[in-house]
């Protein structure tokens, strides 16, 4: 919820570590013509942990193939 505050906020913050927030904030005003963020609890971003556990699990320069 904090990271959605962040970005929909319309202020900049200069601070190292919110960096890519605002990063993510001008890109998102350059390359879309609407931008929405949405909080979803842990049950609705099952499948962003799925693909994020996936990511861990792959190695470099090895092929993935899921059976």
């Amino acid at each position: 919820m904090n990271v959605q505050q962040a970005i929909l906020s319309r202020s900049y913050d200069v601070r190292p570590e919110e960096a890519p927030i605002e990063e993510l904030k001008a890109m998102a005003m350059l390359n879309f013509s609407n931008f929405e963020c949405k909080f979803l609890g842990r049950t609705g971003n099952r499948a962003a942990h799925v693909l994020v556990g996936l990511g861990y699990d792959y190695i470099k320069g090895e092929a993935f193939i899921t059976s």
